[in-house]
C-alpha cells in the first residue's frame, strides 16, 4: 500500500461516524457482525439487515433470487466463507479471496468487482468486452 492510499484511507476514516455505543449509525452492522462472530454464519435475515443498512435497492433480480434461496443454503455458504476467512494458516489476502469464492453461489455475489479491482485507480475496472 502506497503512502497516498494510506493517506486517503486515513482521511476517509476520520470522516466516518464513530462506531461507539452512543452512535446509532452502525448499530445494525455491529449487531449482525456480533451474531456472525458468535454463530459463524449469516442467514437471509442478516443479509437483509445489511442490505437495509447499506440502503441497497431491494427491487432487483438478485435480491428476489436471494429471497427465493433456502435460508439453509445461504447459511451453509456463509458458514463456509466465514471458516475460510478465519483460516489463520493462510495469508490474510488469500483467506479473504477464498472466502469470497465460497460466496459465489449466492445471488448477487458474482456481480461484485473484487476480481477486477484496479488498485492504481482505486475502483472497479470495467468488465472486459465480450
Amino acid at each position: 500500500m502506497d503512502d497516498q492510499m494510506i493517506a486517503d484511507l486515513t482521511e476517509a476514516r476520520s470522516q466516518y461516524p464513530d462506531d461507539n455505543a452512543d452512535s446509532p449509525y452502525d448499530e445494525v452492522f455491529l449487531e449482525v457482525i456480533a451474531r456472525a462472530e458468535q454463530s459463524g454464519e449469516l442467514g437471509k435475515s442478516d443479509i437483509g439487515a445489511l442490505m437495509l443498512w447499506k440502503r441497497l435497492n431491494l427491487s432487483t433480480r438478485w435480491a428476489t433470487e436471494l429471497n427465493q434461496t433456502p435460508d439453509a443454503k445461504v447459511r451453509q455458504l456463509a458458514r463456509d466463507a466465514i471458516a475460510r476467512a478465519r483460516d489463520t494458516s493462510l495469508a490474510t489476502g488469500e483467506a479473504a479471496g477464498q472466502a469470497r469464492t465460497a460466496l459465489l453461489h449466492l445471488p448477487g455475489v458474482p456481480q461484485g468487482c473484487s476480481n477486477r479491482f484496479d488498485v492504481s485507480r482505486r475502483r472497479c475496472a470495467r468488465p472486459a468486452a465480450m
